[in-house]
């Protein structure tokens, strides 16, 4: 889809605007045959532009500021056909570029997170809990930390968390040594990799 941000631009600026997607659209006329509106369709309606922007400048009359807002309507609204025009005849993103105008941006989607960093344990706020602390991610919207026993893996619970980067775990057997992990969780259910394992005491 054509982006072209045409109430971005001044009254100044929209006449070199102009300009230079005729330029470019007569460098590479061979790529864009049957444009409508054509490149004279351009020329012609920023020729009127102009006079009517110069008249408008002079006078400051209402009549001339209406003429040159008319005018202006009139350049936007072909620039835009002449830029749907290009992307129905271009067979390729890099034959529509040549035309001068771009392409709207579609976002980025993401993929892949980052796994959290600095993971430590701290004392929680009574006998048998811990807060897991870690730094937060970019993207992220939930943070999944797993503490257990085993080093390996083996009967870990899990507690889940939106809530930032401090997630209070209870029911821990106190004197104990356990070992946790971290992970965060983005849109569409992304993933990040687990964090290195860290090993703490339950007091």
């Amino acid at each position: 889809m054509p982006a072209i941000g045409l109430k971005y631009i001044t009254d100044a600026d929209i006449a070199s605007f102009t300009a230079q997607r005729i330029t470019n659209l007569t460098e590479n006329a061979a790529a864009f045959p049957g444009l409508n509106p054509s490149v004279a369709d351009l020329s012609a309606a920023l020729s009127q532009y102009e006079s009517a922007l110069a008249e408008a400048g002079v006078n400051g009359k209402r009549s001339a500021t209406y003429a040159k807002n008319s005018w202006r309507k009139q350049l936007d609204y072909l620039l835009m056909q002449c830029a749907l025009s290009c992307a129905a005849i271009a067979d390729s993103e890099a034959v529509f570029l040549r035309s001068g105008f771009r392409i709207k941006s579609k976002g980025s989607r993401i993929t892949f997170l980052e796994s959290p960093a600095n993971l430590n344990f701290k004392f929680g706020p009574f006998e048998g809990s811990i807060y897991a602390c870690f730094n937060s991610v970019k993207n992220a919207g939930s943070y999944e930390v797993r503490v257990g026993i085993d080093a390996n893996d083996q009967s870990f619970t899990t507690a889940n968390s939106n809530k930032g980067c401090r997630i209070l775990i209870t029911d821990l057997k106190t004197l104990s040594v356990y070992y946790g992990k971290c992970r965060a969780i983005g849109t569409n259910n992304i993933k990040s990799p687990w964090s290195p394992v860290v090993q703490f005491k339950v007091l």
